[in-house]
């Protein structure tokens, strides 16, 4: 690996958020970042370069675009090229920040600072954790769903929202609030939706729409019975589940 190339890879880090260098061999350079515990190490081979990461990924959850292929867990980005480079380190550091256990481990840091610095007068405990928690949430949610709403694309921030599939009231834990798998970003419209279980989605991610809308109605607020989500991994399933029988009017 030349001193070109090296410093090309931490670049393309250091501009998609891999802001820690955690070694620098002769073949090989490995990256950190300060925003979650997994590692990325980047190896020049021939033409290409070879990207693998301390924890796997699923495919369906990439959504990029560039000059590599993925083989069995691994990058293979193509001719060196420092963009493509860039983007699969950037995807990548937006998953490891959305998925378990970081958002947890976001949350649990909020609450110690909070708390040493001490609770505002006008808010209860339970309060505070659920502002916190709900922020987590949708900052994960912005990350995994690449700020944009799951089903329409829409990237306009301020009608995006974080919306659970099993409501925050019937979560067991913070694990399940938090979970980024429980919910969706979705613009305002379909959020209200959803939330009320006007609409869910099957495993497909294919939209389903209660019995209680009418085609009027719908079209006025811009949802169709075409509509789907942009991805759906096996992980959403379980709480899919549990918005169609417990929170979605048939």
């Amino acid at each position: 690996m030349t001193f070109t190339e090296r410093e090309l890879i931490k670049k393309a880090g250091a501009d998609s958020g891999w802001s820690i260098v955690e070694s620098d061999g002769p073949d090989t350079v490995t990256l950190g970042s300060a925003s979650h515990n997994e590692r990325a190490s980047v190896k020049c081979c021939a033409h290409e370069m070879d990207v693998t990461f301390t924890a796997s990924f699923n495919e369906a959850e990439l959504r990029i675009n560039g000059a590599f292929y993925v083989n069995d867990q691994e990058f293979i980005v193509q001719e060196r090229e420092y963009e493509s480079l860039r983007r699969v380190l950037r995807r990548m550091q937006e998953l490891f920040i959305a998925l378990p256990p970081t958002p947890i481990d976001i949350y649990n840091t909020r609450w110690r600072q909070i708390v040493a610095g001490g609770l505002p007068a006008t808010e209860t405990e339970e309060t505070v954790k659920q502002r916190v928690g709900q922020d987590v949430y949708r900052e994960a949610l912005m990350n995994y769903w690449k700020g944009a709403c799951a089903v329409t694309n829409c990237t306009i921030p301020e009608i995006l929202r974080a919306s659970h599939a099993k409501p925050w009231k019937d979560c067991s834990s913070a694990e399940e609030r938090l979970d980024v798998y429980n919910g969706f970003l979705l613009s305002a419209n379909l959020d209200a939706l959803f939330d009320k279980g006007l609409v869910s989605f099957d495993d497909a991610g294919n939209i389903m729409l209660s019995s209680q809308l009418n085609e009027s109605n719908l079209k006025r607020v811009g949802i169709y019975p075409d509509m789907h989500l942009r991805w759906i991994d096996a992980h959403h399933l379980p709480y899919l589940q549990y918005h169609r029988e417990h929170v979605w009017k048939k």
